[in-house]
C-alpha cells in the first residue's frame, strides 16, 4: 500500500475503512510472496486508474478504497478454512453479464478506456490465486466494485 500512497493521494483517493478493512492482526501463511505482492500490487494500480467518484450511504462524497482480509470457516470443505482479500473501490458498479469475465485473458470494461491497460492485470491475479489453489471474485454494490480472493488457510490451533 504505502507504494501506492501517493499516487491515490494525488487522484484523491482517500482509505477508508469503515467499508471494511485490515484487521490489527498478524497472520501466517504458506505463500508466493513475491506473486502474492504482484497480485496486491496490480489490485492497487487498478485502484489507482479506475476508482471513482460515489456517494456513501453516510453520505460522504468522494473517491474511496478499502481493503481487508478475514477467515471464512469450511470455505473448501468441511475442515478447509480460507482467507478472504478483497480491495474495494468507490464508483460505478460493473455491468456484467458475467462477473467473471474481468479475469479473462485481456478483457477491458467498457469504462476503462480512459486509461493504460492491457486487460492482462485481473488474468493474472486470477492465474496466481488458482496455483495457490485458492478462487477468485468480484462484488458489485451501489457506490463501487470488490475485487477479491480466497486462498486455503490452515488454523492453527
Amino acid at each position: 500500500m504505502e507504494r501506492y500512497r501517493n499516487r491515490l493521494e494525488e487522484r484523491g483517493i482517500q482509505l477508508d475503512f469503515s467499508l471494511g478493512g485490515v484487521p490489527d492482526q498478524a497472520i501466517r501463511m504458506i505463500v508466493d510472496v513475491g506473486l502474492l505482492s504482484q497480485v496486491y500490487a496490480n489490485l492497487f494500480s487498478n485502484a489507482v486508474k479506475y476508482t471513482g467518484k460515489t456517494t456513501l450511504p453516510d453520505g460522504r462524497e468522494g473517491r474511496f478504497l478499502s481493503y481487508g482480509w478475514k477467515v471464512i470457516k469450511d470455505h473448501f470443505g468441511k475442515g478447509k478454512s480460507g482467507i478472504h482479500m478483497w480491495v474495494f473501490t468507490s464508483g460505478d458498479p460493473l455491468e456484467l453479464d458475467d462477473p467473471m469475465t474481468l479475469f479473462d485473458p485481456g478483457y477491458r470494461a467498457d469504462n476503462t478506456n480512459h486509461e493504460h491497460g492491457t486487460g492482462h492485470g485481473l488474468y493474472f491475479v486470477r492465474q496466481v490465486v488458482e496455483l495457490h489453489r485458492g478462487d477468485v471474485g468480484v462484488k458489485t454494490c451501489p457506490y463501487g466494485n470488490e475485487i477479491n480472493f480466497t486462498l486455503p488457510f490452515q488454523v492453527q490451533a
